[in-house]
């Protein structure tokens, strides 16, 4: 048996040593350590670590007295042949070893499994990757947060640990009194194991078989080992391990939506690299717009060292552009048509890939359009979008336009509740709000006499229809007041189209008996085109507001 044993270790050590440049170079090992630094910024990560640290801690504490009640004196004593004086020492620290082992496994199996998926997922949403997430679980949409957005779980992929790597892990302890390469060993061992565990949440929102995961590890194995190592390292610290346990579910995920983006920048370059526009090219391809060179912008600067985002724009040097904020709905779409009408480029901000496809298919092209991936409903989704303009990652913009909504239930206002009214000031209010506290510093600093920032409204604010949404429309309508006094003297024309018309997609307007969005957009057009257009309320209530335009000064000190 011992021979058996020894003969193992060997073999583990020599593949250590065959891994260990895969390790090294992957950098999967820095996602533990984002994690820390990601969870202690986002407050909303905490709700599920605080919830279960007195059950955990009150296990930690019975397991680890019992451990030493029953457990110090015997292995103190066997020690003394091994450690001598020290045996006391080197026995206190293998019970604690031995303790937070046993409290981990037995945490993980009945008490962390839903707090750690809660967490994984609430990261996943906080990145943006909500459609990813919501292959597993009900999402609400709205709340506090990214965590309060999670609703009921459909499926529970992280299982509870088999008793044999409680076991495994137990017999392996030993090894750390092997001065340095005893303990490299022991975590290289541990970390091969736990690497791809972290991942089983994103292997089953993926919808992955056995098989498909098994490929994936294989092919990412020093990712996941360098992963399982750091990771475990934390773990191993005495008292500290549940909250370790929480920063490295948020690395993992921070890691899957790392590995999202490359997927999905991969298609890209694959896609365009078939349609032959390659990084550089410049020929000039006919629009429905404009004729327009097209070029490939590449920024690797606010991901993984591994990681290439790609954006596809179509721009001239003197071409503007327009920031649109709701891109993907029924409002956004008509903005897209406008801009890129007026010969404007368009940034069009979006949950993820899925939506991007959702947005090039309601416009009906690609060019002229670039897309990032930021959440709106965050104070912080759209002011990083302006970073990655200061930063020249996305191209500069001179117009914004907000139409982020599209919550309208029909609860009456009697029986209307406080999380009813928040959860439509959530959706429908806050977001454009957000969008303007984000943007309008930067068009402000940029000092171009034609920029523009425009908000859509709705005529539920005027009708009365519908409680909530009703609501939260007059505070929109509120807002784009201050906002046009405030910037009365500005370089900034806000101005506010009031709409009182059911407009969709293109596509859909027809079924539905709505005005296209193509049509609709006349009305932005006019906007971009009139300078003598600012601190105005433009309205369409009717289809023959969009050829005489019925517009007025939002208030009379204008």
């Amino acid at each position: 048996m011992a021979d058996k044993m020894k003969d193992a270790l060997h073999e583990e050590a020599d593949n250590f040593k065959a891994v260990a440049h895969d390790v090294a170079v992957s950098g999967a090992y820095l996602y533990p350590v984002k994690g820390i630094l990601f969870f202690s910024y986002h407050k909303d990560l905490w709700r599920p670590f605080i919830s279960r640290a007195v059950q955990t801690i009150g296990l930690g504490l019975g397991v680890t007295t019992a451990m030493f009640f029953f457990t110090y004196v015997p292995q103190a004593a066997i020690m003394t042949f091994t450690s001598g004086p020290l045996a006391p020492i080197s026995a206190a620290l293998l019970v604690l070893s031995e303790s937070s082992t046993i409290t981990n496994f037995l945490a993980r199996s009945f008490v962390l499994a839903d707090a750690l998926t809660d967490t994984f997922d609430g990261t996943l949403v906080a990145r943006g990757h909500t459609e990813l997430v919501a292959k597993g679980r009900q999402i609400n949409a709205s709340g506090g947060g990214a965590v309060s957005r999670l609703g009921r779980m459909l499926n529970r992929p992280l299982e509870r640990m088999r008793p044999s790597a409680l076991v495994r892990s137990l017999m392996l302890l030993p090894l750390n009194f092997i001065p340095v390469v005893g303990t490299l060993l022991y975590v290289y061992m541990q970390g091969k194991k736990t690497g791809p565990v972290a991942h089983l949440r994103y292997f089953e929102l993926k919808g992955w078989d056995e098989r498909k995961r098994e490929e994936w590890v294989k092919k990412n194995q020093g990712g996941y080992t360098g992963f399982g190592m750091a990771a475990f390292l934390f773990e191993m610290i005495p008292f500290a391990s549940l909250m370790f346990s929480f920063t490295n579910a948020v690395g993992a995920a921070l890691w899957a939506t790392d590995m999202e983006k490359a997927m999905h920048s991969e298609s890209e370059l694959q896609e365009r690299h078939e349609s032959r526009l390659h990084l550089g090219d410049a020929d000039t391809r006919t629009t429905g717009h404009a004729q327009t060179p097209v070029i490939q912008y590449s920024s690797n600067s606010a991901l993984t060292a591994n990681h290439i985002l790609t954006i596809i724009t179509t721009t001239t040097n003197q071409m503007q552009t327009v920031l649109i904020v709701g891109a993907t709905g029924n409002i956004g779409a008509s903005a897209i048509h406008a801009a890129l009408r007026s010969k404007r480029h368009v940034i069009a901000i979006v949950r993820n890939q899925t939506s991007a496809e959702k947005l090039f298919h309601n416009v009906g092209t690609r060019e002229g359009i670039t897309t990032v991936e930021a959440d709106i409903m965050s104070d912080r989704g759209v002011r990083d979008v302006v970073e990655k303009v200061r930063k020249g990652e996305l191209p500069a913009f001179q117009h914004v336009y907000a139409a982020a909504g599209g919550l309208f239930d029909t609860t009456p206002i009697l029986d209307l509740t406080t999380e009813d009214l928040r959860k439509h000031m959530q959706v429908n209010f806050e977001p454009n709000l957000f969008a303007y506290q984000a943007t309008m510093p930067y068009l402000l600093e940029q000092g171009d006499p034609a920029s523009t920032w425009t908000l859509c409204t709705g005529a539920s604010g005027d009708n009365g229809g519908r409680a909530a949404a009703s609501m939260t429309q007059g505070a929109l309508y509120s807002m784009a007041n201050v906002a046009c006094v405030d910037n009365a003297e500005t370089n900034v024309r806000f101005n506010e189209i009031y709409l009182g018309l059911f407009v969709m997609v293109d596509a859909a307007a027809d079924q539905f008996g709505a005005m296209k969005a193509s049509e609709f957009a006349i009305a932005y057009e006019k906007i971009l085109a009139r300078p003598d257009i600012k601190g105005c309320r433009l309205m369409v209530c009717q289809p023959e507001d969009l050829t005489e335009l019925r517009f007025r000064k939002k208030l009379d000190v204008l």
